[in-house]
């Protein structure tokens, strides 16, 4: 008998009393046969796991509640993403139609498959689809002296093996088992951990299917990100992977929830966050995800980049960069608000029999009015991106990484979140407004850009010449148009330090 069909097996002892009060039942149809109060756990090679399985899936030819398979269908596209992950590892599993050269050669990382296949293995007697398993066809648990073994069939060594009942029914699984090419001699020895249950009835091995699939909460896939610094360098995030925006995307949604939920900020409630048609939101959340991704989480941003050379970008974790966000645009607002430009009061002043019949109004919800309307540009996308853009590529220049990496008190820095709680947003804004250095500089951006003409070429009897410029901003193109405008106001800003980075910046 060859060695490799002996599989060492660890007997794991779960029962608690309380479970033996289960309404467990015999009864045909009910598949509630009371289970055994110990599992296995072993490790197989994933070839010989895969001859001896039979993936029972669902189907649509009984009733659901004549129907015992628990597996969904196979999804295809899925297992050939497993088999990229095992041969490249991750991220570029996530591309299907990948060439290697030495170029993204480097991209290769391990294909590890940690994770247990649960399984349940059938004993002599057990019918499936009318056929009863074969004896030869079983696999038997051997215990020595407290050791346990499983017992492989001889005809597992056989490539065309193909028995009626299979000896092994997968639980949760399929889909990386499904993924191995037998006659791929690089898995010759690679072996899989399998958790196995003995002649587990049908009812519990759905009940374990749920538990395992549909239960659990899953990890928020941002929080990653801040437990390993490390994932966040530009060389997994740039180049041949970026349409994949494995981090930038994931982060600067969270971002713009903060701001949707935030609610001394302005653009609470003020975004769209589902990308409905017909409502009054100027901008989408869609349009300030990508807004935010090109600017903070460019390659060279303040997010992502290495601001220090050969080093790992900022490490300011999920709750400081949604509160930097948040503190740009508070400062902004607060400025219009307190200077009141013309373009502001100009809006102002047409929706003021608007603002005179919304009863129960304060001044705070009349200057979101005006803010938020169909005809203030600065909260559309254009007017987002020309913003982030500026005052993100402004502050990268005029400030340190040291400043950068100061900015947060070390507690605060440190703390790693699965959700991002608003409290902890709102402790990261105040170190942001108590640093003086930060404050005075954004005061004197914020000071040009809010005295900017932000109102849309739809404000009625705008100057023809006016009407002419705000069109340029519509379309791609407007981003463009929009940062070299706002440049060059920062340019003529009497600011000096401001007015040389504007300038530097423009001929970029």
């Amino acid at each position: 008998m060859p060695e490799n069909l002996r599989i060492p097996a660890i007997k794991v002892h779960q029962w608690i009393d309380t479970w033996d009060s289960v309404p467990y039942s015999e009864e045909l149809g009910k598949y509630r046969r009371k289970p055994d109060q110990h599992f296995y756990i072993f490790s197989i090679s994933a070839i010989y796991l895969k001859r001896l399985s039979k993936i029972y899936r669902r189907t649509t030819k009984e009733r659901r509640a004549f129907e015992t398979n628990i597996q969904r269908k196979h999804d295809s596209e899925r297992s050939m993403e497993i088999a990229r992950f095992l041969k490249n590892g991750f991220p570029l599993s996530e591309i299907s139609n990948l060439s290697f050269s030495n170029e993204n050669e480097k991209y290769r990382m391990p294909g590890w498959l940690p994770t247990s296949i649960v399984a349940n293995i059938l004993v002599t007697g057990n019918k499936r689809e009318g056929y009863s398993i074969e004896e030869s066809d079983c696999i038997k648990l051997v215990e020595s002296e407290n050791t346990y073994y499983f017992q492989l069939p001889n005809k597992v060594t056989a490539e065309d093996w193909s028995p009626e009942i299979a000896p092994i029914e997968i639980i949760d699984g399929q889909h990386r088992l499904l993924s191995f090419d037998e006659k791929d001699p690089e898995f010759t020895d690679f072996e899989l951990p399998v958790v196995a249950f003995l002649n587990l009835d049908f009812t519990w091995q759905a009940y374990l299917f749920y538990t395992i699939n549909i239960k659990p909460k899953r990890i928020n896939k941002s929080l990653a990100y801040d437990l390993y610094p490390l994932l966040r360098t530009s060389e997994w995030l740039e180049g041949l992977i970026s349409e994949k925006s494995i981090y930038k995307e994931i982060r600067a949604q969270e971002i713009v929830e903060i701001l949707w939920a935030y609610k001394k900020g302005r653009w609470c409630n003020k975004i769209n966050l589902l990308g409905e048609t017909g409502n009054s939101y100027n901008i989408t959340q869609g349009s300030f995800v990508r807004n935010i991704t090109t600017t903070f989480f460019k390659s060279s941003g303040l997010f992502l980049g290495k601001i220090i050379e050969n080093s790992t970008p900022l490490s300011w974790n999920r709750t400081q960069q949604a509160a930097f966000i948040v503190y740009i645009w508070e400062k902004l607002f607060d400025t219009i608000i307190q200077t009141k430009p013309n373009w502001f009061m100009e809006i102002r002043n047409h929706l003021l029999p608007l603002l005179a019949s919304a009863q129960g109004n304060g001044e705070d919800e009349d200057i979101n009015l005006v803010l938020f309307s169909r005809y203030c540009l600065l909260t559309t996308d254009q007017g987002v991106r020309g913003y982030l853009s500026v005052v993100h590529d402004i502050l990268l220049r005029v400030f340190s990484p040291n400043f950068f990496i100061n900015l947060f008190q070390e507690d605060i820095e440190q703390r790693v979140e699965e959700i991002i709680k608003l409290e902890n947003v709102e402790e990261s804004l105040n170190q942001l407004n108590n640093n003086q250095e930060l404050d005075t500089l954004m005061a004197e951006i914020c000071r040009v850009i809010g005295d900017f003409e932000w109102r849309t070429s739809s404000f009625p009897n705008l100057p023809d010449d006016v009407v002419k410029n705000q069109r340029l901003f519509k379309g791609s193109g407007g981003y463009k148009d929009l940062r070299m405008q706002l440049l060059n106001r920062l340019s003529l800003s009497g600011e000096n330090k401001i007015e040389n980075l504007a300038k530097s910046l423009m001929k970029e």
